[in-house]
């Protein structure tokens, strides 16, 4: 132990020495280091030789540094060439770290680093594809690249390093690519050798690699080398190059990858690969672009002996909203010849990616895209096996592959079945294969032949099919389908050509037991196949029931067209309790128990019971055939049940006699004979023939309303010729008629004729038709009825003589009851106008149309002339009658209207008459037109015009009438005739008078003009008022209103307004009277009541106020020259100035002028009253008057007083006012205001006039004179 310590301890002393002289030396060592190498920079010359001697090619050294780190010296260079002429090397700076103790060791420099830093470097292309280096010069080689000589000049560099370098690629034609931050670092070594670099792309993303190798003895072919690439995630495609992309088109690359790559003896040895972007989006020749995105894949590639192995896994990306998702793929070679057989097997695979990928990116033929597209998979294939060998001979042995499939969908093409929920295995090769079918909801869709696909709850089945360079054959031994329609069995196969001229063929047969019928209608081939009339109806045809037994066979062509011979088809059911829909328009058949067959484009049906409309058809029979024309449908059967079933049945059925039976009702029992012909297409009108019995049924029809009872007869209808019956007889409204039924069409236009005839009570008729008011009518009608039934004229008419029949009606319209007097009455029905004629006694002849059971036109001809039917709307009455008084016809028009509707809308839009002599109003009008138009507004425009009058009439509802003649011409009245005490206008009541607007131009009495009269008539309480009067009365004119009230036979008028004129003298001139008064103004106040209408008044019967003012005329004596003149006598003072016992002959003379004559007068039925406190004054110029008192104008008596007053001049004036003057005038006049102030003494003279207004009494009172005289 001692001695073991003892040499340890001298060990250990050693090693601490030597310890010690080590790091003095190594000190020493990088002290001199640091002390020396500055001068590194004296030497320049001495290394551009060595470094020549060394590299044996000349060197060139611009500057030359240095300085020490950690234990090796580092020189630094600037401008540093080697080689000479085109092989010369250039550097702007190199740092160059000599292998101190390796040189020693190899005693030659070893280098152990050569830096390069700050590179700019750039590598153009030219036109012709050349590139170009620029930033560094590389000497060019005159011999081939010997690797093996580069690689034993890397010996003497232990490590390379490139640094802070920036490299700028051109590509000829495309945009410049940067790259910063070039960095590489070499490592060598005398077997192994490391590069790494790392660069920043354009966008800024760091690229690094990485290159270990390694050589045996320099010899290049024993290379084994390992490589790695990461790529950043970035947009790849602004910087792949355009032309070496050629047409396709990259829009889009953002994705990131990972490469490993092991090489040895001249082959991959494997090769890895991961990829993960967001989106790649591509775009192949002539197709749109297709974009993936969340893209993740990893590719492993190893070698296997002599063969190969590439897996991908995981996959998935999303492709059109569709995501392929943990998938795996993998494709394996046994050698790497042209003899190789590859295997590729997939665990799972989504065909619609597939197609969508395959369609967008892969190079497939027209026509193979073609066939992708329309085929359209979908679904999936799992457990995917593929061989193929291309080496081989025969097609069959090229390929092999089995998978299983998951709900695979192919839609169908060119002949190809469609198919959906697909689930199986499949194996085939190149010329054909197996699929062993077990799907759940299936669907087989053979579009040449059907309309839809067959759907299916389950499907087990086998399909070959054998494919080579003319044709692909596919065939079925046996399937087994569960469907709606129940469970089914059958077998199939087709035959499709890829010659596009050839034909395809079909051999399908199916069998259903306990279907459902409706279901089974499905194996109906389409309407391009069979027409489209026959698959329709048999779906609305087949409602409800069951199948007990169903089959199905297809034979023959595919292919569209072609003649009727080269597919043959039949579907044969079995019914039970089926219900049958004919026609939709008809009501279906129920309860039906027999068989439908459909083969040869015939579809029959027979039906051993069954119920239409509540009534049993046993046995029944149809087919539907295919025409010319298009599918018919034929039924016959016999029919029982009640008759008002088979009535509703035509009734609510487009048939002829629809609409001619609407509203119709029959009771009793129903036993017929029934025919159907029915058209399936759209146009076509159907055929009825039906044969019944009627004994004793009712009848009911809605318009006209009428019933029938105890209807016998045997009646046929055929809707080619219409109704028929040989006798028949019933009761109508309690009354027998006969008649019978001949059916008259031919070819479909059915038409019936209906003779009927009877005699009908007319207050039977009338209550029928709900006629209360009172007509002139009465007795019993003989009537000869004739029907006719047709679709295009069906009509009604009604003849009779009338006989039996009384009309008290003025002539030339009226008959007593024995006279024969012929009448026609016709009317149409059905179509979109009615039309009416009447013609009667060949003096009334109408024809009228209503079209949608509003809008009527027609005319009414009285007199003899023929109604034509106008073409506007509405309906003109128009006659010609040589006289007609109002008086009589007035009391039938009033019991016409008792009963009638006074809002009832009047269809008359125009009147036009011609009268020889019309009599109304006790007036008689002579050569009379008379025309009347109805207005857009409601109203009525009406024009008369005769020798007496013409004007216009407008009325408007809800308006005043409006009452405008051009002229009026009344008789005159006879002077000598005593005057009326009759009102003429008593009948009338004053509130039933309308309000009217009346303005006449010119009115005239015996043919004289008097003027224009103007009103406007307003309803008012208890009766009417005229409003705004004016009459102009032959220079008279009077204005004001007046009230007319009360009832007929007791009302009262009132009129208050004025009479004014200019000369009253020419006044009375007009109205052929003396001209007893004159004045220059006139004017007459007037409030007067008098009981009776307007046309009653008469001052004698009035009573009221009067207000009179004339100026500036005179009174005249009219006793003289007057024979020709009639005297208004209240104007007439001749009888009382004769009889004044004063002679005042030089004041009056022949008459007596006044200034003014003014005066208030009470009326009291017809009693004037002037009173003394204002009695009536005229002041004339020579004179004054003054007169009160009373005019009995009834009884014709005055009593009154008058006073004369005369100026005084001097004495003889009063003595000659003492003797008196012969005659003086009696007229009133006032002048205070001229002659007041003139006169300054006065002498008066009263009188008093009392007795018959003709010839009064005139007594002298007493004289008096002015108290200022005196």
């Amino acid at each position: 132990m001692t001695r073991f310590l003892q040499w340890l301890l001298r060990a250990l002393r050693v090693g601490l020495t030597v310890a010690a002289v080590l790091v003095v030396l190594l000190a020493l060592y990088v002290n001199l280091g640091r002390q020396f190498i500055p001068l590194v920079a004296e030497y320049r010359d001495d290394l551009d030789r060595l470094l020549s001697e060394q590299l044996q090619t000349p060197v060139s050294i611009g500057e030359v540094s240095g300085h020490w780190e950690g234990f090796a010296p580092v020189v630094r260079l600037k401008d540093v060439s080697f080689g000479e002429g085109d092989e010369r090397l250039s550097f702007k700076r190199l740092r160059i770290m000599p292998a101190v103790w390796d040189s020693l060791l190899a005693r030659k420099p070893v280098l152990a680093q050569i830096g390069i830093s700050s590179l700019d470097l750039a590598l153009h292309e030219d036109a012709e594809g050349k590139w170009q280096l620029t930033g560094i010069t590389l000497p060019k080689a005159k011999e081939p690249l010997d690797p093996q000589q580069q690689l034993a000049r890397l010996q003497q560099l232990q490590s390379l390093q490139i640094f802070d370098s920036r490299l700028r690629v051109q590509m000829h034609g495309e945009k410049p690519l940067q790259f910063e931050q070039v960095s590489l670092g070499l490592k060598l070594s005398l077997r192994r050798q490391q590069l790494q670099g790392r660069l920043s792309l354009p966008d800024g993303q760091p690229l690094n690699f990485s290159l270990n190798t390694e050589l045996d003895g320099l010899n290049w072919q024993n290379l084994k080398a390992k490589a790695y690439l990461q790529l950043p995630k970035a947009d790849w495609a602004q910087w792949l190059p355009k032309r070496y992309l050629g047409d396709w088109q990259v829009r889009e690359a953002s994705v990131g990858s990972e490469i490993w790559l092991d090489w040895q003896a001249g082959l991959p040895q494997s090769i890895a690969l991961r990829v993960q972007g967001d989106s790649f989006t591509l775009a192949a020749p002539g197709k749109a672009a297709r974009r993936i995105d969340d893209i993740q894949l990893a590719l492993d590639f190893t070698r296997e002996g002599l063969g190969w192995q590439a897996q991908v896994s995981p996959l998935s990306f999303t492709l059109d909203d569709e995501t392929w998702q943990g998938g795996a793929l993998t494709v394996s070679g046994d050698r790497f010849d042209n003899s190789a057989v590859f295997n590729v097997q997939a665990n799972r695979v989504h065909l619609q990616l597939l197609a969508s990928l395959l369609r967008g990116w892969a190079p497939l033929p027209e026509k193979a895209d073609a066939w992708v597209k329309n085929l359209a998979p979908s679904g999936k294939l799992r457990n995917v096996s593929v061989d193929i060998n291309p080496s081989a001979q025969a097609l069959v042995d090229k390929a092999r592959f089995s998978a299983n499939l998951d709900q695979v969908a192919l839609k169908p093409y060119k002949g190809v079945p469609g198919l959906d929920g697909v689930s199986g295995l499949v194996t085939g090769n190149a010329g054909g294969g197996s699929l062993w079918l077990e799907s759940d909801n299936f669907a087989l869709f053979l579009d040449t032949v059907f309309a839809k696909p067959w759907h299916y709850q389950q499907a087990r089945a086998r399909l070959d099919w054998q494919l080579d360079s003319e044709r692909l054959e596919l065939s079925s031994p046996r399937i087994a389908l569960t469907g709606e329609e129940g469970q089914l069995a059958g077998d199939l196969r087709i035959y499709l050509a890829w010659d596009p001229q050839a034909e395809d063929w079909m051999d399908l047969r199916v069998g259903l037991r306990d279907g459902n019928p409706q279901q089974a209608l499905k194996y109906v081939p389409k309407a391009a196949v069979v027409g489209a009339a026959l698959p329709k109806w048999l779906r609305q045809a087949v409602q409800a029931g069951q199948a007990p037994q169903v089959a199905f066979t297809y034979q023959g062509r595919l292919n569209p067209g072609g003649l009727p011979t080269a597919r043959a088809m039949s579907l044969a059911l079995q019914l039970d309790k089926v219900q049958l829909q004919f026609d939709p328009n008809w009501p279906a058949l129920e309860q039906g128990r027999g068989w439908l067959r459909w083969e040869h484009g015939v579809t029959r049906v027979g039906l051993d019971q069954g119920q239409l409309a509540g009534m049993n058809i046993a046995p029944a029979h149809a087919a539907v055939k295919l025409t010319k024309q298009g599918a018919r449908l034929d039924l016959t059967s016999r029919v029982t049940g009640q008759l008002a079933q088979a009535l509703h049945l035509l009734q609510t059925t487009p048939t002829p006699a629809a609409e001619a039976l609407a509203g119709w009702q029959m009771g009793g029992p129903l036993q017929a004979d029934f025919a159907l012909r029915l058209p399936l297409v759209a146009g076509q009108t159907p055929q009825i023939k039906a044969q019944l019995a009627l004994e004793g049924n009712e009848l009911s029809m809605p318009n006209p309303a009428i019933k029938l009872t105890h209807l016998n007869g045997d009646f046929t209808f055929d809707s080619q010729t219409g109704l028929s019956a040989q006798a028949l007889n019933g009761r109508l409204f309690d009354q027998p008629w006969a008649g019978s039924i001949k059916a008259t069409g031919a070819k479909g236009d059915a038409s019936s004729i209906v003779q009927v005839k009877g005699n009908m009570p007319l207050q039977t008729l009338l209550d029928w038709q709900g006629v209360s008011q009172p007509l002139p009518l009465s007795g019993t009608l003989p009537y000869h009825l004739t029907l006719a039934l047709n679709e295009q004229d069906s009509f009604i008419s009604v003849q009779s003589d009338l006989r039996g029949i009384a009309i008290d009606v003025p002539a030339p319209f009226g008959k007593t009851e024995q006279e024969p007097v012929p009448l026609l009455f016709k009317m149409n029905f059905g179509g979109k106008e009615k039309q009416y004629w009447l013609e009667y006694a060949n003096q009334l002849d109408a024809r009228i149309a209503q079209r949608d059971g509003t809008d009527l036109r027609g005319q009414i001809s009285l007199g003899g002339q023929d109604a034509r039917l106008p073409t506007q709307q509405g309906i003109a009455v128009l006659g010609e009658l040589p006289y007609l008084d109002w008086a009589q016809w007035s009391p039938v028009v009033e019991k016409l209207r008792a009963g009638s509707a006074n809002d009832s809308a009047n269809p008359v839009s125009r009147v036009q008459f011609k009268l020889g002599v019309l009599k109304a109003g006790g007036l008689q009008f002579d050569q009379v037109q008379l025309g009347a138009k109805a207005q857009k507004n409601g109203g009525w425009a009406v024009n008369f015009d005769s020798l007496q009058t013409q004007g216009e009439v407008k009325l408007v509802d809800g308006a005043p009438i409006d009452i405008r003649l051009a002229r009026l011409d009344l008789p005159a009245s006879d002077p000598d005739a005593p005057p009326t005490t009759v009102d003429p206008l008593a009948s009338l009541n004053p509130a039933d008078l309308p309000e009217l607007d009346f303005a006449l131009q010119q009115l005239s009495l015996g043919g004289k003009p008097v003027g224009e009269v103007s009103f406007a008539l307003r309803k008012i309480a208890s009766g009417v008022k005229a409003q705004q009067v004016k009459l102009d009365l032959r220079g008279l004119l009077v204005e004001g209103e007046l009230d007319w009230l009360g009832a007929a036979g007791r009302s009262q008028s009132q009129f208050r307004g004025k009479l004014s004129a200019g000369d009253l003298g020419q006044v009375l001139k007009n109205w052929d009277y003396a001209e007893s008064v004159k004045s220059k103004t006139f004017r007459l106040s007037s409030n007067l009541t008098w009981s009776g209408s307007p046309a009653f008044l008469a001052l004698k019967r009035a009573s009221g106020d009067l207000k009179i003012d004339a100026r500036t005329g005179s009174f005249v004596n009219v006793e003289g020259g007057t024979q020709a003149l009639r005297v208004f006598s209240l104007l007439n003072f001749s009888s009382i100035t004769r009889r004044l016992r004063l002679d005042f002959s030089d004041l009056f003379g022949q008459g007596f002028a006044y200034d003014r004559l003014r005066g208030d007068i009470a009326v009291n039925q017809g009693v004037l009253s002037i009173a003394r406190e204002k009695p009536l004054k005229v002041d004339g110029t020579s004179a004054a008057l003054e007169l009160y008192g009373s005019v009995d104008l009834p009884n014709e008596q005055i009593d009154s007083q008058l006073k004369v007053t005369l100026p005084v001049g001097n004495n003889a004036a009063l003595a000659a006012l003492m003797v008196g003057a012969p005659q003086i005038g009696a007229v009133v006049y006032l002048a205070d205001k001229i002659l007041g102030d003139r006169i300054s003494r006065i002498a008066s003279v009263d009188y008093q006039i009392k007795g018959p207004w003709a010839e009064p009494e005139v007594k002298f009172v007493k004289p008096f004179i002015d108290k200022d005289k005196q």
